[in-house]
């Protein structure tokens, strides 16, 4: 290529930079290239536009700075992960924008919906919110009842058998109609003491009982292996807020989760490697998450109310 014609491609290039510049696109960066949209962009920085250096820099300052999230995971490790903020049911999930983030489920959802391919880290991400959630509420505050999709692996090692009112794996199915009952008449006590006290929603101060988390990894799949499971999560779903229940459910996207049940997991966390087209059908922004150090994932969390926000968590905390 002639001098000349490399000046009026860079010319050309500015023109069509300048008329979009008002549109962030997506950053993405591939081996030794970067890449902004679809435009694979020089590999010397010296021949990037001014746009494309101010869109590219804003991305690389969403990356945590690995030394800060050590200093960050350590701390919160000493304190066994336990949240700090005020709220109903407040984790700590990792860190964001240099600080440490904390979430309140009931605040803000009070349903979960985790999303993310296979080896993306959900298994993980429950992990570390149990872990942090049993750390902050006494047994006399939180029941945990919880469904395994993927195996027996989940509660390895967490040692939460004192809030733990039932669980079961994909490997025992003898004991699943067993766990589908347990949890629909702890559903309908729970309608019957609100009813009761003539209330429409249940305070769990007055009744002197515990809020109730209820995870399920591989929702499609808990959704799939029986009618009975597909209901009771559906009541959970629709009714569990003035019950005093929160539903915490991973997939790797939203096929196999029945319409009306997704519209009332409101809050979505989405993980690194989540299809772009999945982020925008979850309601967040159609941008690639950035993956984080080896150790780390990235995450986004995604409501109706506010801003997507983006954190990263700690992998193998337990």
């Amino acid at each position: 290529m002639t001098a000349a014609s490399l000046l009026l491609s860079l010319l050309i290039a500015r023109r069509r930079s300048l008329q979009t510049s008002k549109t962030t696109q997506v950053v993405q960066f591939r081996r030794d290239r970067v890449y902004l949209g679809s435009r694979k962009l020089p590999k010397s920085s010296k021949l990037w536009l001014p746009s494309w250096r101010r869109q590219v820099h804003d991305q690389i300052k969403l990356i945590p700075d690995e030394n800060n999230l050590t200093a960050l995971r350590d701390r919160a490790k000493n304190l066994n992960f336990q949240a700090q903020s005020s709220g109903d049911l407040v984790a700590w999930l990792g860190v964001s924008q240099g600080r440490e983030f904390e979430l309140d489920f009931v605040a803000e959802g009070p349903h979960v919906f985790v999303a993310g391919p296979t080896g993306s880290g959900k298994s993980q991400f429950f992990r570390l919110t149990l872990k942090s959630l049993t750390s902050r509420y006494r047994p006399s505050e939180l029941l945990i009842y919880v469904a395994d999709f993927k195996g027996s692996a989940l509660l390895q090692g967490l040692d939460i058998d004192a809030w733990l009112g039932s669980a079961i794996d994909d490997l025992e199915a003898s004991e699943h109609a067993g766990f589908w009952h347990l949890l629909d008449s702890e559903l309908e006590r729970r309608e019957r003491e609100v009813k009761a006290q003539r209330r429409t929603d249940y305070d769990l101060s007055r009744f002197e009982n515990r809020r109730l988390l209820l995870v399920i990894d591989e929702l499609a799949a808990a959704c799939r292996s029986s009618s009975k499971a597909t209901e009771v999560l559906s009541t959970v779903a629709a009714r569990g807020r003035s019950l005093g229940v929160v539903l915490m459910a991973a997939s790797q996207g939203m096929s196999g989760v029945p319409r009306e049940m997704m519209l009332n997991l409101r809050l979505r966390i989405a993980l690194a490697g989540t299809d772009q087209v999945e982020l925008v059908q979850l309601g967040g922004q159609a941008a690639k998450l950035i993956k984080s150090s080896s150790g780390w994932v990235s995450a986004r969390v995604i409501t109706q109310a506010t801003e997507d926000r983006t954190f990263t968590f700690p992998l193998g905390v337990t």
